[in-house]
């Protein structure tokens, strides 16, 4: 197992928000926009603690930013390779995960080895509660129909379980 590398919340004169947040003032009400304001308060690195041990193997990428990864990838229902592609090329995707602008913050594998290893360890299900849920409330997640497109099939079938 590796051991996971915490997010540092430090942000540079190239951080994607700083940069958004000056070219689209007043347009905070996005999916992307609400997850990269409220994304540390939904997700952080130590609910995945049990997933990983610590001082062992090459750090890993942040779990936290690839939880934001699947939760943008279920919000615009595109592959692991589209999604890998949005968040090295898309500046609302990396606005949402809190990367740099130049940055390119993992290959497309990555997002299955992660997935698998919340099912191997068995916190699919509490991650998915430690995350869509908190998600709702602070308005990071919503429901189709809501002004902003969800999490919600729109059939009554959830995306998230699916996915993880």
């Amino acid at each position: 197992m590796h051991a996971y590398h915490a997010r540092e919340s430090e942000s540079s004169l190239l951080g994607v928000d700083s940069l958004l947040a000056r070219l689209f003032e007043g347009n905070d009400d996005s999916f992307y926009a609400r997850l990269a304001a409220r994304g540390d308060e939904i997700v952080s690195d130590e609910d995945f603690a049990q997933c990983y041990v610590a001082g062992r193997g090459r750090p890993s990428i942040p779990p936290s930013l690839l939880m934001r990864a699947v939760l943008c990838q279920i919000r615009d229902d595109v592959s692991d390779r589209e999604a890998a592609r949005r968040a090295a090329k898309d500046l609302d995707w990396k606005r949402a995960l809190g990367v740099e602008a130049d940055e390119v913050p993992f290959h497309h594998t990555t997002l299955s080895v992660f997935r698998s290893r919340l099912l191997v360890n068995d916190t699919d299900g509490v991650v998915l509660t430690k995350t869509i849920e908190p998600g709702g409330r602070r308005g990071c997640v919503r429901k189709e129909g809501a002004g902003d497109r969800g999490l919600d099939r729109g059939d009554g079938r959830s995306r998230g379980r699916g996915y993880l």
